[in-house]
């Protein structure tokens, strides 16, 4: 008998449980067009040039005209190039080029993540070593982890021959972002975590307030920062697990959309906590769903930030409405999200970049979630606590999401 029930909860649990969906960026590898001109000169800069012939709008691999690559003035010590992206994207490989025998051999690389702010720098500021493969002076370097920006500073930190002199080309996509129509949730549950921006309808029943047909603070762009003080800045959204026992976060678009990624910007310093899981279904209509698939959350141990994304793959799966369902990683605990960013195209939309993710890939297993009670208890916010909130890494520290120092304006020649 006990051997009948152990292989019945053997096979339920073989039917049902979820596998941890893999993060990553595969399928995410075209040129994005310093080679072909789609980045055009205006989105180009550079801190030093040594004549209008070798500017920062011949930074372009396989430049043919003037001085064939971007080239700084002679004993110009850390020349850099700034991209302004324009639109967030992710980067997962570089092709460098140089000028004949002259070739950058070291650089660093600092990224904006956002709008309006100031640089971080990528992979903890560590020196990425370019070594051109001999014949065809190109280096291709893969990105560990992939960068995401809005714009990309490279600094020269090291090089060969007489002039630092460099073309490039950026392979990776754009997150086709902004589609967003509205999005319906459960407002935060404490003055400090309220969507404030949300200009759409508000409803209470049961005591919680039910926010729809609007947009706010989810899809504003503007990241949350993890210092304490933007913590209670109204930066971040956040539920209380003894209030709201899942938070559901539905999105709805004008037109129905080939899923193939979503980016979460979660927190984790006091008082919240990332959450455990997210159940994502997705719709046509908003009446009929998908049977919901479960993503396991993960922290990269290359993030060193409390303020991070969480990355999953979508496999183009389709719809008009797309709907997340957040688990708790404990009870009386804290969700805090910033932004919630979907890469998408129209179905019938061929004129941007397609992404193929390849099917050989594991899909996460659909299951139903597994909802908490709420609880009558009120919920235990405070940040007196006498165990002071853990502190954010300051600005000096090197880190991907962290924000740098300030920097300012370069004198474009």
């Amino acid at each position: 008998m006990i051997l009948r029930k152990a292989l019945v909860f053997a096979t339920i649990y073989l039917i049902i449980a979820p596998r941890i969906h893999a993060q990553g960026t595969v399928g995410c590898s075209y040129p994005l067009g310093m080679n072909n001109g789609a980045i055009t000169d205006s989105q180009l800069f550079a801190s030093s040039v040594d004549r209008e012939t070798s500017s920062a709008q011949h930074a372009r691999l396989n430049q043919t005209s003037g001085d064939e690559a971007w080239c700084a003035k002679s004993l110009t010590r850390n020349p850099q190039l700034q991209i302004n992206l324009i639109y967030p994207t992710l980067v997962t490989k570089l092709a460098i080029s140089g000028r004949r025998q002259e070739y950058v051999s070291g650089l660093i690389i600092e990224i904006k993540t956002a709008p309006n702010t100031n640089y971080s720098n990528y992979n903890q500021g560590r020196v990425i070593t370019v070594s051109p493969v001999a014949g065809i002076g190109i280096a291709y370097i893969d990105l560990v982890p992939s960068i995401f920006a809005y714009e990309i500073l490279f600094t020269i930190v090291e090089h060969v021959g007489g002039a630092q002199c460099m073309g490039v080309e950026l392979y990776g996509c754009y997150l086709m972002k902004g589609k967003v129509k509205y999005y319906n949730i459960q407002d935060g549950n404490d003055n400090h975590f309220y969507d404030y921006d949300y200009n759409g309808t508000k409803s209470t029943l049961d005591g919680i307030i039910y926010l729809s047909n609007g947009i706010g603070k989810l899809t504003d762009g503007t990241l949350g920062s993890s210092k304490p003080s933007s913590i209670l800045s109204n930066e971040w959204i956040g539920w209380s697990s003894v209030i709201v026992s899942v938070p559901t976060l539905t999105f709805a678009f004008a037109t129905e959309q080939i899923f193939y990624q979503v980016y979460i910007h979660c927190l984790i310093s006091y008082p919240f906590t990332l959450f455990k899981y997210a159940n994502l279904s997705f719709s046509n209509d908003s009446s009929e769903w998908t049977r919901p698939v479960i993503y396991y959350a993960n922290k990269s141990p290359t993030i060193t930030s409390e303020a991070f994304f969480i990355t999953f793959k979508l496999h183009n799966e389709t719809g008009r409405y797309i709907k997340l369902e957040l688990a708790y990683s404990k009870s009386n605990a804290w969700i805090g999200l910033s932004e919630i960013w979907f890469m998408s195209r129209e179905v019938n939309d061929t004129s941007f970049n397609t992404i193929t993710v390849p099917t050989s890939e594991s899909r996460p297993t659909r299951t139903t979630l597994v909802s908490t009670t709420a609880s009558t208890e009120k919920p235990r916010l405070t940040m007196k606590s006498t165990k002071p909130p853990t502190m954010a890494t300051t600005a000096t520290t090197r880190t991907v999401i962290t924000i740098g120092r300030s920097r300012k304006l370069f004198t474009y020649l």
